[in-house]
Protein backbone atom coordinates (compact mmCIF):
# COMPACT_ATOMS: atom_id res chain seq x y z
CA UNK A 1 0.00 0.00 0.00
CA UNK A 2 2.61 2.61 1.00
CA UNK A 3 4.50 1.64 -2.31
CA UNK A 4 1.29 2.28 -4.37
CA UNK A 5 0.92 6.08 -2.81
CA UNK A 6 4.30 6.85 -2.95
CA UNK A 7 3.88 5.94 -6.48
CA UNK A 8 1.21 8.31 -7.01
CA UNK A 9 2.64 10.74 -5.34
CA UNK A 10 5.56 10.69 -7.64
CA UNK A 11 3.07 10.50 -10.76
CA UNK A 12 1.16 13.45 -9.47
CA UNK A 13 4.67 15.40 -8.70
CA UNK A 14 5.97 14.14 -12.25
CA UNK A 15 2.86 16.16 -14.12
CA UNK A 16 2.61 18.92 -12.43
CA UNK A 17 6.43 19.62 -13.23
CA UNK A 18 5.70 18.97 -17.00
CA UNK A 19 3.03 21.08 -16.95
CA UNK A 20 4.83 23.90 -15.38
CA UNK A 21 7.23 23.32 -17.71
CA UNK A 22 5.25 22.88 -20.92
CA UNK A 23 2.21 25.71 -20.08
CA UNK A 24 2.27 28.81 -17.94
CA UNK A 25 0.19 28.29 -14.96
CA UNK A 26 -1.20 32.26 -14.73
CA UNK A 27 -2.96 33.12 -11.04
CA UNK A 28 -5.61 35.11 -10.53
CA UNK A 29 -3.83 38.43 -9.38
CA UNK A 30 -1.52 38.52 -12.85
CA UNK A 31 -1.99 40.93 -15.52
CA UNK A 32 -2.25 38.18 -17.92
CA UNK A 33 -5.65 36.14 -16.08
CA UNK A 34 -8.29 37.84 -17.95
CA UNK A 35 -6.41 37.62 -21.04
CA UNK A 36 -5.18 34.05 -21.34
CA UNK A 37 -8.84 32.71 -19.98
CA UNK A 38 -10.91 34.32 -22.90
CA UNK A 39 -12.66 31.65 -25.05
CA UNK A 40 -10.89 32.85 -28.25
CA UNK A 41 -7.77 31.78 -26.74
CA UNK A 42 -9.34 28.54 -26.55
CA UNK A 43 -7.62 27.23 -29.44
CA UNK A 44 -4.85 29.77 -29.85
CA UNK A 45 -1.03 29.82 -29.18
CA UNK A 46 -0.36 32.95 -27.33
CA UNK A 47 3.15 33.80 -26.52
CA UNK A 48 4.33 37.26 -24.99
CA UNK A 49 7.02 39.30 -23.88
CA UNK A 50 7.69 42.28 -21.83
CA UNK A 51 11.42 44.04 -20.79
CA UNK A 52 11.28 46.97 -18.48
CA UNK A 53 14.34 49.02 -20.59
CA UNK A 54 14.82 51.07 -17.65
CA UNK A 55 15.45 48.84 -15.11
CA UNK A 56 17.02 46.11 -17.56
CA UNK A 57 15.09 43.14 -16.69
CA UNK A 58 12.07 41.28 -18.14
CA UNK A 59 8.96 42.09 -16.01
CA UNK A 60 6.94 39.40 -18.09
CA UNK A 61 6.68 36.47 -20.27
CA UNK A 62 4.60 33.86 -21.31
CA UNK A 63 4.93 30.74 -23.74
CA UNK A 64 8.42 33.22 -24.95
CA UNK A 65 10.21 30.23 -26.72
CA UNK A 66 6.93 28.91 -28.71
CA UNK A 67 8.27 29.64 -32.40
CA UNK A 68 5.07 31.21 -34.16
CA UNK A 69 4.08 32.62 -37.47
CA UNK A 70 5.08 36.43 -37.30
CA UNK A 71 3.32 37.84 -39.99
CA UNK A 72 4.65 41.15 -40.72
CA UNK A 73 6.13 41.53 -37.41
CA UNK A 74 9.29 40.31 -38.81
CA UNK A 75 9.54 43.69 -40.71
CA UNK A 76 11.26 44.52 -37.34
CA UNK A 77 13.54 41.18 -37.97
CA UNK A 78 14.75 42.23 -41.78
CA UNK A 79 14.33 46.58 -40.64
CA UNK A 80 16.81 46.18 -37.99
CA UNK A 81 19.85 43.95 -39.47
CA UNK A 82 19.73 46.25 -42.58
CA UNK A 83 20.61 49.17 -40.18
CA UNK A 84 23.30 47.68 -38.37
CA UNK A 85 24.35 46.31 -42.18
CA UNK A 86 23.59 48.42 -44.88
CA UNK A 87 23.40 51.70 -42.31
CA UNK A 88 20.69 54.54 -42.52
CA UNK A 89 22.32 56.31 -45.50
CA UNK A 90 22.71 53.55 -48.07
CA UNK A 91 21.73 54.04 -51.39
CA UNK A 92 20.38 51.77 -54.23
CA UNK A 93 21.66 52.34 -57.48
CA UNK A 94 20.21 52.04 -60.82
CA UNK A 95 22.42 52.78 -63.82
CA UNK A 96 21.91 54.42 -67.56
CA UNK A 97 25.01 52.96 -69.71
CA UNK A 98 25.90 52.13 -72.87
CA UNK A 99 28.71 49.95 -75.00
CA UNK A 100 30.40 50.97 -78.42
CA UNK A 101 30.77 54.30 -80.25
CA UNK A 102 29.11 57.47 -80.44
CA UNK A 103 29.84 59.16 -84.03
CA UNK A 104 29.22 62.23 -85.74
CA UNK A 105 25.79 61.75 -86.86
CA UNK A 106 24.90 61.13 -83.57
CA UNK A 107 24.32 56.78 -84.02
CA UNK A 108 25.35 55.01 -80.96
CA UNK A 109 26.78 52.06 -82.50
CA UNK A 110 26.28 49.91 -79.51
CA UNK A 111 24.07 48.81 -77.07
CA UNK A 112 21.62 50.89 -74.38
CA UNK A 113 22.02 49.59 -71.30
CA UNK A 114 19.55 49.86 -67.69
CA UNK A 115 21.39 48.44 -64.97
CA UNK A 116 19.25 47.57 -61.88
CA UNK A 117 20.51 48.26 -58.86
CA UNK A 118 17.71 46.46 -56.57
CA UNK A 119 15.76 49.30 -56.27
CA UNK A 120 12.44 49.47 -55.25
CA UNK A 121 11.50 52.76 -55.03
CA UNK A 122 12.39 53.40 -59.11
CA UNK A 123 9.47 55.70 -59.87
CA UNK A 124 7.09 55.18 -56.51
CA UNK A 125 4.61 57.56 -56.35
CA UNK A 126 5.24 57.60 -52.49
CA UNK A 127 8.47 59.65 -53.30
CA UNK A 128 7.28 61.55 -56.41
CA UNK A 129 7.92 65.23 -54.49
CA UNK A 130 11.34 64.14 -52.96
CA UNK A 131 13.77 62.21 -55.15
CA UNK A 132 11.73 61.77 -58.21
CA UNK A 133 10.92 65.15 -59.75
CA UNK A 134 11.22 65.95 -62.33
CA UNK A 135 10.37 62.13 -63.31
CA UNK A 136 13.30 59.60 -63.65
CA UNK A 137 12.61 59.16 -66.85
CA UNK A 138 12.70 62.37 -68.27
CA UNK A 139 16.25 62.77 -66.80
CA UNK A 140 17.33 59.40 -68.92
CA UNK A 141 16.19 60.86 -71.97
CA UNK A 142 17.41 64.31 -71.10
CA UNK A 143 20.86 62.76 -70.26
CA UNK A 144 20.97 60.14 -73.46
CA UNK A 145 20.16 63.04 -75.73
CA UNK A 146 23.41 65.61 -73.92
CA UNK A 147 25.56 62.53 -74.72
CA UNK A 148 24.66 63.43 -78.40
CA UNK A 149 22.63 60.13 -79.12
CA UNK A 150 19.92 60.79 -81.82
CA UNK A 151 19.64 56.65 -82.78
CA UNK A 152 20.63 53.54 -80.79
CA UNK A 153 22.24 51.34 -83.83
CA UNK A 154 21.23 48.18 -81.15
CA UNK A 155 19.57 46.69 -78.58
CA UNK A 156 17.77 48.42 -75.11
CA UNK A 157 19.47 45.92 -72.08
CA UNK A 158 17.33 45.48 -68.87
CA UNK A 159 19.81 44.24 -66.35
CA UNK A 160 18.56 42.24 -64.08
CA UNK A 161 20.61 40.43 -62.63
CA UNK A 162 21.53 42.23 -59.75
CA UNK A 163 18.74 39.46 -57.34
CA UNK A 164 17.52 36.81 -57.89
CA UNK A 165 13.71 36.85 -59.50
CA UNK A 166 12.16 34.23 -57.62
CA UNK A 167 9.33 34.74 -55.58
CA UNK A 168 9.88 32.50 -52.20
CA UNK A 169 8.70 29.28 -52.92
CA UNK A 170 6.45 29.14 -49.69
CA UNK A 171 4.26 32.11 -50.46
CA UNK A 172 0.30 31.34 -51.23
CA UNK A 173 -0.71 31.57 -54.77
CA UNK A 174 -3.58 33.55 -54.00
CA UNK A 175 -1.15 36.24 -52.94
CA UNK A 176 0.97 36.86 -55.64
CA UNK A 177 -1.55 38.20 -58.56
CA UNK A 178 -2.02 41.09 -55.51
CA UNK A 179 0.10 44.17 -54.97
CA UNK A 180 0.83 42.97 -51.40
CA UNK A 181 2.44 39.53 -52.87
CA UNK A 182 4.86 41.43 -55.86
CA UNK A 183 7.76 39.80 -55.97
CA UNK A 184 11.43 42.04 -55.45
CA UNK A 185 13.23 42.25 -58.79
CA UNK A 186 17.14 43.64 -59.52
CA UNK A 187 14.54 45.93 -61.36
CA UNK A 188 11.74 46.58 -59.86
CA UNK A 189 9.57 49.99 -60.87
CA UNK A 190 6.20 51.69 -59.72
CA UNK A 191 6.08 49.97 -56.60
CA UNK A 192 5.53 46.74 -58.96
CA UNK A 193 1.87 47.84 -59.03
CA UNK A 194 -1.02 48.52 -61.14
CA UNK A 195 -4.22 49.72 -60.50
CA UNK A 196 -7.72 48.43 -62.31
CA UNK A 197 -10.39 51.22 -62.53
CA UNK A 198 -13.71 49.22 -61.55
CA UNK A 199 -17.23 49.86 -62.15
CA UNK A 200 -19.82 48.40 -60.42
CA UNK A 201 -23.75 48.05 -60.92
CA UNK A 202 -26.62 49.53 -58.48
CA UNK A 203 -27.36 46.06 -58.07
CA UNK A 204 -25.79 43.16 -55.95
CA UNK A 205 -24.34 40.32 -58.08
CA UNK A 206 -24.00 42.23 -61.09
CA UNK A 207 -20.92 41.95 -63.26
CA UNK A 208 -18.13 44.33 -62.78
CA UNK A 209 -16.72 46.67 -65.66
CA UNK A 210 -12.76 47.00 -66.09
CA UNK A 211 -12.42 50.72 -66.98
CA UNK A 212 -8.72 51.47 -66.92
CA UNK A 213 -5.21 49.68 -66.57
CA UNK A 214 -2.87 52.35 -64.96
CA UNK A 215 -0.32 52.47 -65.93
CA UNK A 216 -0.97 50.39 -69.49
CA UNK A 217 0.46 47.14 -69.83
CA UNK A 218 1.01 45.41 -73.33
CA UNK A 219 -0.45 42.59 -73.76
CA UNK A 220 -2.47 42.34 -70.50
CA UNK A 221 -4.76 39.60 -70.53
CA UNK A 222 -7.58 39.99 -67.85
CA UNK A 223 -10.03 37.85 -67.23
CA UNK A 224 -12.86 39.15 -65.45
CA UNK A 225 -15.35 37.32 -62.91
CA UNK A 226 -15.66 40.05 -60.32
CA UNK A 227 -19.50 40.94 -59.28
CA UNK A 228 -20.53 44.01 -57.21
CA UNK A 229 -21.72 43.15 -53.09
CA UNK A 230 -23.45 45.15 -50.62
CA UNK A 231 -20.66 44.87 -48.38
CA UNK A 232 -18.72 47.82 -48.19
CA UNK A 233 -15.07 46.11 -48.62
CA UNK A 234 -12.59 45.25 -51.12
CA UNK A 235 -13.22 41.26 -51.69
CA UNK A 236 -11.29 41.08 -54.70
CA UNK A 237 -8.35 38.52 -55.68
CA UNK A 238 -5.95 38.49 -58.62
CA UNK A 239 -4.46 35.44 -59.55
CA UNK A 240 -1.67 35.09 -61.93
CA UNK A 241 2.58 33.74 -62.64
CA UNK A 242 5.16 36.75 -61.59
CA UNK A 243 6.49 36.08 -65.23
CA UNK A 244 2.91 36.00 -67.50
CA UNK A 245 0.18 38.91 -68.38
CA UNK A 246 -1.95 36.68 -67.85
CA UNK A 247 -5.00 37.64 -64.87
CA UNK A 248 -7.58 35.99 -63.49
CA UNK A 249 -9.41 38.37 -61.45
CA UNK A 250 -12.90 37.42 -58.94
CA UNK A 251 -14.06 38.20 -55.67
CA UNK A 252 -16.33 41.29 -55.21
CA UNK A 253 -16.56 44.86 -55.06
CA UNK A 254 -19.28 47.61 -53.07
CA UNK A 255 -21.72 47.88 -55.59
CA UNK A 256 -22.17 51.46 -57.02
CA UNK A 257 -18.94 52.79 -57.45
CA UNK A 258 -17.97 54.19 -60.25
CA UNK A 259 -13.81 54.27 -59.76
CA UNK A 260 -13.04 51.84 -58.05
CA UNK A 261 -9.11 50.80 -57.53
CA UNK A 262 -7.78 47.25 -57.27
CA UNK A 263 -4.44 46.92 -57.38
CA UNK A 264 -1.91 44.12 -58.65
CA UNK A 265 1.27 43.09 -59.00
CA UNK A 266 3.28 43.87 -62.47
CA UNK A 267 4.33 41.21 -64.31
CA UNK A 268 8.01 40.85 -65.27
CA UNK A 269 8.71 44.60 -63.61
CA UNK A 270 12.14 44.48 -65.63
CA UNK A 271 10.28 43.69 -69.18
CA UNK A 272 8.04 45.90 -68.24
CA UNK A 273 9.88 48.97 -68.10
CA UNK A 274 12.21 47.84 -71.01
CA UNK A 275 8.65 48.34 -72.78
CA UNK A 276 8.04 51.74 -71.17
CA UNK A 277 11.37 53.03 -71.80
CA UNK A 278 10.99 52.10 -75.46
CA UNK A 279 7.63 54.35 -75.72
CA UNK A 280 9.69 57.25 -74.24
CA UNK A 281 12.55 56.83 -76.77
CA UNK A 282 9.93 56.97 -79.50
CA UNK A 283 8.34 59.75 -78.19
CA UNK A 284 11.34 62.06 -77.96
CA UNK A 285 12.61 61.34 -81.61
CA UNK A 286 14.82 58.50 -79.87
CA UNK A 287 15.03 55.51 -82.29
CA UNK A 288 16.06 52.09 -81.36
CA UNK A 289 17.08 49.84 -84.40
CA UNK A 290 17.55 46.85 -82.17
CA UNK A 291 15.46 45.19 -79.62
CA UNK A 292 14.56 44.97 -75.67
CA UNK A 293 16.79 42.13 -74.16
CA UNK A 294 16.12 41.23 -70.66
CA UNK A 295 19.00 39.32 -68.68
CA UNK A 296 18.66 37.82 -65.43
CA UNK A 297 20.46 35.83 -63.13
CA UNK A 298 20.20 32.48 -65.00
CA UNK A 299 22.05 34.98 -67.80
CA UNK A 300 25.32 35.32 -65.04
CA UNK A 301 27.96 35.64 -67.69
CA UNK A 302 25.93 37.37 -70.84
CA UNK A 303 27.94 38.06 -74.14
CA UNK A 304 28.75 42.02 -73.51
CA UNK A 305 30.08 42.04 -70.42
CA UNK A 306 33.25 42.15 -71.23
CA UNK A 307 32.61 45.05 -73.84
CA UNK A 308 33.39 48.37 -71.89
CA UNK A 309 30.60 50.67 -71.14
CA UNK A 310 30.23 54.16 -70.23
CA UNK A 311 28.23 55.09 -67.21
CA UNK A 312 25.72 58.35 -68.48
CA UNK A 313 23.68 58.24 -65.57
CA UNK A 314 22.92 57.17 -61.94
CA UNK A 315 18.96 57.26 -60.66
CA UNK A 316 19.70 57.16 -56.59
CA UNK A 317 17.57 55.51 -54.08
CA UNK A 318 16.18 57.60 -51.28
CA UNK A 319 18.58 57.06 -47.91
CA UNK A 320 17.74 53.77 -46.52
CA UNK A 321 16.10 55.27 -43.15
CA UNK A 322 13.43 56.39 -45.37
CA UNK A 323 13.07 53.64 -46.89
CA UNK A 324 12.84 51.59 -43.77
CA UNK A 325 10.31 54.08 -42.36
CA UNK A 326 7.32 53.72 -45.06
CA UNK A 327 8.30 49.83 -44.90
CA UNK A 328 7.21 49.58 -41.12
CA UNK A 329 4.65 52.50 -41.09
CA UNK A 330 2.74 51.40 -43.88
CA UNK A 331 4.23 47.05 -43.95
CA UNK A 332 4.77 47.27 -47.74
CA UNK A 333 6.19 43.78 -48.28
CA UNK A 334 8.38 44.83 -51.93
CA UNK A 335 10.42 47.41 -49.79
CA UNK A 336 10.89 44.61 -47.11
CA UNK A 337 11.93 41.92 -49.59
CA UNK A 338 14.41 44.56 -51.61
CA UNK A 339 15.69 45.22 -48.46
CA UNK A 340 16.17 41.91 -47.15
CA UNK A 341 17.81 40.79 -50.10
CA UNK A 342 20.13 44.14 -50.11
CA UNK A 343 21.41 42.82 -46.86
CA UNK A 344 22.61 39.60 -47.98
CA UNK A 345 24.01 40.67 -51.55
CA UNK A 346 26.21 43.35 -49.44
CA UNK A 347 27.10 40.20 -47.09
CA UNK A 348 27.54 37.34 -48.97
CA UNK A 349 27.37 38.75 -52.79
CA UNK A 350 24.68 36.84 -53.31
CA UNK A 351 21.11 38.16 -53.50
CA UNK A 352 18.38 34.88 -52.85
CA UNK A 353 15.85 34.18 -50.43
CA UNK A 354 17.92 31.13 -49.05
CA UNK A 355 20.94 33.07 -48.69
CA UNK A 356 19.11 36.04 -46.85
CA UNK A 357 17.00 34.27 -44.68
CA UNK A 358 20.58 32.19 -43.57
CA UNK A 359 22.69 35.49 -42.92
CA UNK A 360 19.86 37.36 -40.87
CA UNK A 361 19.79 34.12 -38.83
CA UNK A 362 23.34 33.91 -38.03
CA UNK A 363 23.72 37.86 -37.97
CA UNK A 364 21.09 37.66 -34.82
CA UNK A 365 22.86 34.27 -33.28
CA UNK A 366 26.50 35.98 -33.73
CA UNK A 367 24.93 39.11 -31.40
CA UNK A 368 23.96 36.37 -28.84
CA UNK A 369 20.29 35.73 -29.35
CA UNK A 370 19.18 32.04 -29.54
CA UNK A 371 17.95 31.30 -32.59
CA UNK A 372 16.75 28.04 -32.09
CA UNK A 373 13.26 27.49 -33.14
CA UNK A 374 13.41 30.74 -36.07
CA UNK A 375 13.07 29.93 -39.00
CA UNK A 376 13.35 32.58 -42.18
CA UNK A 377 11.43 32.15 -45.68
CA UNK A 378 11.42 35.77 -46.59
CA UNK A 379 11.81 39.55 -45.24
CA UNK A 380 8.53 40.35 -44.87
CA UNK A 381 6.58 38.12 -43.22
CA UNK A 382 3.75 37.32 -45.96
CA UNK A 383 4.96 32.85 -45.87
CA UNK A 384 3.21 31.11 -43.33
CA UNK A 385 6.10 29.12 -43.16
CA UNK A 386 8.10 31.77 -40.96
CA UNK A 387 8.42 31.34 -37.74
CA UNK A 388 10.02 32.66 -34.95
CA UNK A 389 9.28 33.40 -30.91
CA UNK A 390 8.25 36.21 -29.23
CA UNK A 391 11.74 36.34 -27.15
CA UNK A 392 13.56 36.64 -30.06
CA UNK A 393 11.66 39.08 -31.29
CA UNK A 394 11.63 40.96 -28.33
CA UNK A 395 15.67 40.45 -27.89
CA UNK A 396 16.34 42.27 -30.98
CA UNK A 397 14.06 44.96 -29.33
CA UNK A 398 16.32 45.38 -27.20
CA UNK A 399 19.51 45.17 -28.85
CA UNK A 400 18.05 48.03 -31.16
CA UNK A 401 17.57 50.24 -28.22
CA UNK A 402 20.67 49.36 -25.63
CA UNK A 403 23.65 48.77 -28.09
CA UNK A 404 22.86 49.94 -32.01
CA UNK A 405 23.65 53.68 -33.25
CA UNK A 406 20.75 53.49 -35.11
CA UNK A 407 17.98 52.91 -32.57
CA UNK A 408 16.65 56.06 -33.26
CA UNK A 409 15.88 55.46 -37.13
CA UNK A 410 14.31 51.90 -36.42
CA UNK A 411 11.99 53.36 -33.46
CA UNK A 412 10.91 56.49 -35.50
CA UNK A 413 10.08 53.91 -38.32
CA UNK A 414 7.36 52.47 -36.09
CA UNK A 415 3.63 53.30 -36.31
CA UNK A 416 2.20 55.70 -33.69
CA UNK A 417 -0.80 54.06 -31.83
CA UNK A 418 -3.74 55.83 -33.17
CA UNK A 419 -2.47 57.87 -35.18
CA UNK A 420 -0.04 56.94 -37.80
CA UNK A 421 0.63 53.78 -40.47
CA UNK A 422 -0.94 50.36 -39.50
CA UNK A 423 -1.68 51.57 -36.04
CA UNK A 424 -3.97 54.62 -37.26
CA UNK A 425 -7.00 53.22 -35.93
CA UNK A 426 -5.70 50.81 -33.23
CA UNK A 427 -4.98 51.44 -29.40
CA UNK A 428 -6.26 54.69 -29.43
CA UNK A 429 -7.59 54.56 -25.30
CA UNK A 430 -5.74 58.04 -24.01
CA UNK A 431 -2.83 55.87 -22.56
CA UNK A 432 -1.68 54.67 -25.34
CA UNK A 433 -2.46 56.44 -28.41
CA UNK A 434 0.74 58.76 -29.62
CA UNK A 435 3.01 56.84 -26.24
CA UNK A 436 3.40 53.35 -27.96
CA UNK A 437 5.30 52.27 -31.09
CA UNK A 438 5.05 48.90 -32.81
CA UNK A 439 4.90 47.04 -36.02
CA UNK A 440 1.76 44.89 -36.48
CA UNK A 441 1.16 41.91 -38.09
CA UNK A 442 -1.35 40.57 -38.94
CA UNK A 443 -2.59 37.58 -41.97
CA UNK A 444 -5.59 35.04 -41.34
CA UNK A 445 -5.77 33.73 -37.82
CA UNK A 446 -2.52 35.47 -36.75
CA UNK A 447 -2.68 39.12 -34.58
CA UNK A 448 1.16 39.75 -33.37
CA UNK A 449 2.94 43.24 -32.30
CA UNK A 450 6.45 44.47 -31.38
CA UNK A 451 7.38 48.11 -29.88
CA UNK A 452 8.06 49.89 -27.45
CA UNK A 453 5.65 52.18 -24.98
CA UNK A 454 5.93 53.97 -21.89
CA UNK A 455 4.28 53.24 -18.59
CA UNK A 456 2.60 55.57 -16.14
CA UNK A 457 5.82 55.79 -13.97
CA UNK A 458 7.68 56.91 -16.92
CA UNK A 459 9.40 52.99 -17.64
CA UNK A 460 10.27 51.80 -21.26
CA UNK A 461 8.88 48.78 -22.14
CA UNK A 462 10.33 46.75 -24.98
CA UNK A 463 6.95 44.29 -25.53
CA UNK A 464 5.97 41.39 -28.01
CA UNK A 465 2.87 39.84 -28.22
CA UNK A 466 2.04 36.66 -31.04
CA UNK A 467 -1.20 35.20 -31.11
CA UNK A 468 -1.66 32.29 -34.03
CA UNK A 469 -5.40 30.57 -34.60
CA UNK A 470 -7.53 32.77 -32.65
CA UNK A 471 -11.00 32.69 -32.47
CA UNK A 472 -13.88 35.38 -33.41
CA UNK A 473 -12.73 38.52 -34.66
CA UNK A 474 -9.71 40.65 -35.20
CA UNK A 475 -11.50 43.86 -33.35
CA UNK A 476 -12.02 41.77 -30.90
CA UNK A 477 -8.22 40.31 -30.17
CA UNK A 478 -7.02 44.03 -30.46
CA UNK A 479 -9.52 45.22 -27.96
CA UNK A 480 -8.41 42.47 -25.54
CA UNK A 481 -4.36 43.45 -26.60
CA UNK A 482 -5.14 47.17 -25.87
CA UNK A 483 -6.70 46.18 -22.17
CA UNK A 484 -3.50 43.89 -21.67
CA UNK A 485 -1.06 46.43 -22.37
CA UNK A 486 -3.25 49.31 -20.32
CA UNK A 487 -2.54 46.92 -17.42
CA UNK A 488 0.77 46.69 -18.11
CA UNK A 489 0.73 50.75 -18.19
CA UNK A 490 -0.48 51.26 -15.03
CA UNK A 491 1.32 48.52 -12.93
CA UNK A 492 4.78 49.41 -14.13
Amino acid sequence: MYKLILLWLILVLSFTDIKSQNFNIVDSNDVFFDFINSKCFNNASVSFYAYNLDDNKKIYSYNENLSLVPASVLKTVTTATALQVLRPFYRFKTKLQYTGTIDSLGNLNGNLIIKGGGDPTLGSERFKKTYYSPFFLDKWIDTIKKSGIKNINGNLIIDDRIFDNNIPTTWVWGDIGNYYGAGAFGISIFDNTYKLILASPDTAKGPVKIKQIIPDIDSMRMENYLLSSKRNRDMAYIFGDPLTNIRLVQGTIPLKRDSFIVKGSIPNPPKFLGKYFLKYLINNNLKLNGTITIINNKDFNYKTDTIPKKNIYTTKSPYLKNIITLTNTYSINLYAQHIFKAISLRQVKQATNITAANYIKNFWRKKGINTSGMELYDGCGLSRYNVITAKQIAEILIYMNKKSKYFKYFYNSLPIAGKSGTLSRTFRNKYLKNNLRAKSGTITKVKNYAGYFKTLKGKNIAFVIMINNYNGSSKNINNKIQNLLTKIYFRN
